[in-house]
């Protein structure tokens, strides 16, 4: 581009003498300057083109400044094959007089005009446009209805339950390798959940001085079906500062698997009001129900 206006110049024919010869001896010496020669010259050749069609094609169209808008009746009379008057009866008396003979004959042309003006649509396209349009807004109707069904509520537990991984660390509790807790905790770990609840169920309701172990407890119950048991487990954990998230939680889920979303639906709304750790999954839950 910086070189444009000399290329102008010398496309123009403007250079003479030594500035022509160093210019040319340039473009060959110099890419970037025979690049923009090339382009330059073929855009001016492409511009002349245009122009040129633009001129031919001007005088094939009539001005309509100067065409004679006053319309000679005597030169009408003269030539009337040019007419379409010949088409009106001259019978009927309405068209006795020349001058509505040539309104009428005008009118007739205009309406012809307007005529072929028009698209025509046969009935079987517009028959097949309406029902067309009428299967696109049943299927949107559905698409907006089948938004505020609720799913199933298994498929939502399905989608959401996660064991607890047993990753707490136990509060005022001794263990051994051979006690309770250990060896519960143990086949916990190992997915053997009926095995791990005997082992939970070992341990002295006095000496269950950590909550997890009804956390624990719950699960096992869910994983063996007995929801109700699960509930009764998590409620031991509403008053523990850390685990009550983890309660709700899980009861909501054990309400879906039971078939009462509605009480479930309690238990999320909630953790999204005053808990900690599950806000994002108890939200995500709420919209699926």
């Amino acid at each position: 581009m910086k070189y444009i206006w000399l290329v102008e110049k010398y496309l123009e024919g403007e250079m003479k003498g030594e500035e022509l010869r160093r210019f040319e001896l340039e473009i060959l010496r110099n890419p970037e300057l025979a690049t923009e020669v090339e382009r330059i010259r073929k855009l001016d050749s492409f511009a002349r083109k245009q122009y040129a069609r633009l001129r031919n094609s001007s005088e094939l169209v009539e001005d309509y400044e100067d065409l004679q808008h006053v319309v000679d009746e005597s030169i009408l009379r003269d030539d009337l094959e040019s007419l379409e008057i010949r088409k009106i009866s001259n019978n009927d008396s309405q068209y006795q007089d020349f001058r509505e003979k040539v309104k009428a004959a005008s009118l007739r042309k205009d309406i012809r005009e307007n005529y072929k003006n028009k698209v025509l649509i046969s009935k079987k396209t517009i028959l097949i446009a309406a029902a067309s349009f009428a299967l696109l807004l049943a299927f949107s109707l559905i698409i907006v209805f089948t938004r505020f069904v609720s799913i199933e509520p298994a498929l939502v537990y399905e989608k959401f339950y996660e064991p607890y991984t047993a990753d707490l660390l136990i509060r005022d509790l001794v263990t051994t390798s051979d006690d309770p807790y250990h060896s519960g905790l143990s086949e916990y770990q190992q997915a053997n959940y009926g095995m791990a609840l005997d082992h939970f169920n070992q341990i002295p309701s006095g000496s269950e001085a950590n909550n997890v172990i009804f956390l624990l407890k719950g699960i096992c119950y869910m994983e063996l079906g007995q929801f109700e048991n699960a509930i009764l487990s998590f409620d031991f954990l509403s008053d523990d500062p850390v685990l009550t998230d983890y309660g709700k939680w899980y009861k909501g889920l054990c309400y879906l698997k039971l078939d009462q979303p509605e009480h479930a639906r309690e238990e999320f709304i909630q953790i999204t009001e005053h808990g900690e750790y599950f806000i994002k999954k108890a939200k995500s839950i709420l919209k699926s129900l």
